[in-house]
């Protein structure tokens, strides 16, 4: 049987409970995000550091903000699976965003659109069940040419009771 817990983060590129990063994509307050693209260096997308093949990231994707949303904006959503037999606690996941290819089989490395950021969730995730998590982006629009990247960094497994 499978359950479902939603999480939900408003982000201004990113805001969550106790977590703050702001990043504004274009803006003339810094001289240095107005860099043209083509100075922006290619992501180079790693595998996580302490993987946790406990826990599936399933169906991201971005959807169009509620109306009432700053715009640009877009909501990144993905579900995350514990498809291990313990729970899990202290989730730490890392987001970006790349340049859609424009060749679906090309091979080589991606620009960020989205420099990669992370989230800690203490949230305690039981085994076989799903998270819903959705965040808003701001400054990024919902049918911008690019992909979201999700990985999970890593999670700590919390110990069955005596």
């Amino acid at each position: 049987m499978t359950s479902q817990i939603v999480i939900a983060a408003i982000c201004g590129v990113v805001l969550a409970p106790g977590l703050g990063v702001h990043a504004a994509i274009g803006s003339s307050a810094d001289p240095g995000l107005d860099t043209p693209l083509r100075n922006i260096p290619k992501a180079v997308v790693l595998p996580p550091l302490n993987p946790v093949p406990t826990l599936r990231i399933m169906n991201v994707r971005l959807e169009a903000p509620p109306a009432d949303a700053p715009t640009p904006s877009a909501v990144l959503k993905f579900d995350m699976l514990n498809d291990g037999g313990s729970k899990v606690t202290d989730i730490v996941i890392q987001i970006s965003m790349l340049e859609r290819p424009r060749d679906e089989h090309a091979l080589g490395s991606r620009r960020f659109v989205v420099n990669p950021f992370m989230i800690r969730g203490s949230v305690a995730l039981e085994a076989g069940y799903t998270m819903n998590y959705e965040m808003l982006l701001r400054n990024l629009s919902a049918d911008c040419a690019c992909v979201p990247n999700v990985v999970v960094i890593s999670a700590r497994p919390v110990p069955a009771p005596s």
